[in-house]
């Protein structure tokens, strides 16, 4: 697999957390110091090569109630500083010591097409600095038919029982075909991020009738693969799927990877209110263990032209459905650069984050963006 290699200069937490990735990958730690002082500083430049081993520690923020989602967004990271030619799409953001790392969905030239690919940065701050890895893309291959063009990875998790790490990835099944997109959700293993051995055959797709007849259309014509988590012996996968522009939101679990995939009883855990703003589609993002609870953000389809709206989703358990606010999150518009796409939910010590991505088609460029809630007023007031 041909790297686009970019020399960078790595702040002092990616490279403590990334030394702390390499030391765990290769057995390195031991019990009787702390992490932080062990690898500080010892792997300068080593870049994203290490895997991901994330944070065992919980997640914390103030109770969501207590902050204030404001209407504006910063931008953080763009096309034009990145080597993804107009695509960033923020998909998870994993804690690694105390810094942030951000699997996101690019897009590169690989071997003179472009491909729709996977890349990851760091940053020691929600605000940033963010960091491209010099590794990007992680993951570019396109070895079957299923895929169509895409490499476009949706999650990323550390198997610890088989000691690999696991990529989640959707295909658009070989072929365009018209109204349909994303249909098949596929798995790759690596020990390093970097060789990956894709397994063979969609883990879940469009056909996979017995654990989507929860999902509207007929048939299901585009599924997406949101969130995977492991809790209680089993991996839970969030996926959208749905058709004629309607989606709603389900729940997968298997005891293993790449998995024996069967539905939940609570299936649809989350769906539109008929009359609201929600009503043609729940898209659940990347759910995060905060406070006792799970919690995620979820958009719609754009309810005015050139505007999203953003929702808050939880639930004390996987295998159950989801409860939502009544009024929205957050709304971002109006006009058509306004917009954003593929909002992930950041708890942080003082207030929680969104991560969004932008693509504006006209300047052939892709944003990063955020939006920042701190403590202070109800949330839900708007």
């Amino acid at each position: 697999m041909k790297k686009n290699v970019a020399m960078v200069s790595l702040s002092a937490g990616a490279v403590v957390a990334i030394s702390i990735l390499l030391a765990i990958a290769t057995g390195a730690l031991n019990s009787n110091r702390s992490a932080l002082d062990r690898h500080a500083g010892s792997f300068p430049n080593a870049g994203f090569r290490s895997a991901i081993i994330p944070s065992e520690d919980p997640l914390i923020a103030p109770p969501m109630e207590a902050v204030n989602w404001p209407g504006s967004y910063s931008t953080l990271a763009t096309s034009d500083t990145w080597s993804t030619i107009d695509f960033i799409y923020p998909k998870q953001v994993i804690r690694v010591g105390q810094a942030y790392v951000l699997l996101m969905q690019t897009r590169h030239v690989v071997d003179g097409a472009k491909v729709m690919t996977t890349s990851l940065a760091s940053a020691d701050d929600i605000t940033g600095p963010w960091v491209e890895s010099p590794m990007s893309p992680i993951f570019d291959q396109v070895e079957h038919a299923w895929q169509g063009n895409r490499a476009m990875g949706e999650q990323l998790v550390y198997d610890k029982e088989n000691k690999r790490w696991a990529l989640i990835f959707c295909g658009n099944g070989g072929k365009r075909v018209p109204g349909q997109g994303i249909r098949a959700i596929g798995i790759a293993f690596s020990q390093d991020l970097e060789d990956w051995t894709i397994h063979p055959d969609p883990i879940v797709c469009v056909e996979t009738a017995d654990i989507l007849d929860w999902a509207p259309g007929d048939p299901v014509e585009r599924l997406y693969c949101h969130g995977l988590v492991h809790a209680h012996g089993w991996w839970y996968m969030i996926v959208n799927a749905g058709g004629q522009g309607r989606y709603k939101t389900g729940v997968l679990k298997s005891r293993d990877l790449p998995g024996r995939w069967e539905g939940i009883a609570a299936n649809p855990v989350l769906e539109g209110t008929t009359g609201a703003w929600d009503e043609a589609a729940v898209n659940l993002m990347s759910p995060v263990y905060v406070n006792g609870r799970w919690w995620a953000v979820y958009n719609s389809l754009p309810d005015e032209p050139g505007r999203r709206t953003l929702g808050l989703a939880w639930t004390d358990s996987l295998e159950s459905k989801w409860s939502k606010s009544e009024s929205f999150l957050h709304r971002y518009g109006d006009g058509p650069e306004a917009a954003m796409d593929r909002p992930v939910l950041v708890p942080f010590p003082d207030g929680w984050a969104v991560l969004a991505g932008k693509r504006i088609p006209e300047r052939k460029r892709g944003e990063l963006r955020l939006i920042m809630a701190r403590e202070g007023s109800d949330a839900l007031e708007k």
